[in-house]
């Protein structure tokens, strides 16, 4: 039986939507992995430029202040592509005219989904409470209006929506209708699982996995299977600071039962600052973080530094000050003393730790923090009920201090 035309139109038509669509089927995500890692390429580079800084590891972007979010093959904007690119296909055009439509139309889709990513990543780090909003009532339907706006102002004067009375056409109208509901679906179904949820990727230094029969990963699973209740993965955070002489914070379970795990950076500040306090050596003296080291999360527009430094001020009495004064005086003749005396402030980790005198004779002690994680890995990997350690490559410290 021979096909009517609108038959024939159709299966092209369902192919292109298909295509679209595809994204969103698990298996055929390989297909898009290099479509979505560019969208995610992109949507960083304009972050940035807009003054939002983030770390990218292939589809994930996370913010130091807590925000992540993962731009996979769904966010790649498949879907407003292929909806225009239909609308277009089903208007009464010229050859011409529809492929000056088809490439116009589709690069403004494209072009449109990355605004709508890097506006999602600035709401996130900035006003979370407002991304489910944004994500999934606001921007499908400012995207709908924009696209359909483009639309009106491409097509000829015969639209597929009024075709002529004598050729009977009600696949361009279910068409039509179809884009509106498939942009809709498609950004804000994602929403459901992200709204509330904006820091669901916040930044650690450490990734472990534990062994499966071991209280530690009873303690992860009970956190991964009740998100809402933490005090597990805190109290396995509070043993493990205590055996890796460096206070941890939990940050969260991951998917695949891993927990990632932030050095306490504030709380590693206060016990250098007791130590120093308490330490025969230094005799009194006291010792103030150079870059600050908040209890909460980090500064909301630096990455983490890679270095936590701390100021000394030794009295000039005590073994420290001498030990100042005299590498004032000799600095190389004097620069193990003064080595040995930092090395002290942070035991078990003294690799981590180097020291020097400003021109102001005050001490400054300098933390490694990628040395420390180094340490911290290898020392993690030794326990019997781990399985595996590694530093989180998500959000790296940055290599300057932030200004």
């Amino acid at each position: 039986m021979p096909r009517t035309p609108g038959a024939r139109r159709a299966a092209p038509l369902a192919a292109l939507g298909a295509a679209g669509a595809g994204a969103y089927v698990p298996a055929l995500a390989p297909l898009y992995a290099p479509l979505a890692e560019a969208t995610a390429r992109a949507a960083a580079v304009l972050a940035r430029a807009c003054g939002v800084p983030v770390a990218r590891s292939g589809t994930i972007l996370v913010h130091a202040g807590g925000f992540a979010c993962d731009l996979d093959a769904t966010c790649a904007g498949t879907v407003p592509a292929a909806a225009v690119a239909i609308a277009v296909l089903v208007t009464r055009a010229s050859p011409r005219r529809r492929a000056v439509g088809l490439v116009a139309l589709t690069l403004l889709a494209l072009a449109l989904n990355l605004v709508r990513l890097t506006s999602l990543v600035a709401i996130g780090v900035h006003a979370p409470a407002a991304f489910g909003v944004a994500h999934g009532w606001i921007w499908p339907v400012l995207l709908m209006a924009l696209l359909a706006a483009g639309w009106r102002a491409w097509r000829p004067e015969a639209s597929p929506l009024r075709p002529p009375a004598s050729v009977p056409d009600t696949t361009a109208t279910t068409i039509a209708v179809s884009i509106a509901v498939a942009i809709s679906l498609a950004h804000a179904a994602p929403a459901a699982a992200s709204a509330g949820r904006p820091d669901a990727l916040p930044p650690g230094d450490l990734i472990v996995r534990f062994a499966d029969t071991s209280p530690a990963h009873a303690a992860v699973m009970e956190n991964f299977e009740n998100p809402q209740h933490a005090d597990a993965t805190a109290e396995l955070a509070t043993r493990l600071s205590g055996a890796l002489l460096v206070p941890l914070r939990a940050v969260q379970v991951t998917s695949g039962r891993e927990l990632v795990l932030s050095i306490d950076r504030a709380r590693l500040v206060s016990q250098v600052a007791e130590r120093v306090a308490q330490a025969p050596a230094f005799r009194g003296a006291r010792a103030t973080a150079v870059i600050s080291a908040p209890a909460g999360r980090p500064p909301p527009k630096v990455l983490l530094p890679a270095t936590l430094s701390l100021r000394i001020r030794a009295p000039p009495d005590s073994d420290a000050g001498r030990a100042v004064a005299e590498a004032q005086r000799d600095r190389a003749r004097n620069r193990d003393r003064i080595a040995a005396l930092a090395r002290s402030l942070v035991p078990g980790h003294e690799g981590a730790v180097a020291a020097r005198v400003d021109a102001q004779g005050r001490l400054l002690l300098d933390i490694d923090l990628r040395v420390l994680v180094e340490e911290l890995v290898a020392a993690l990997q030794k326990q019997a009920d781990v399985v595996y350690a590694q530093a989180n490559r998500m959000l790296r410290p940055a290599a300057a201090k932030p200004r």
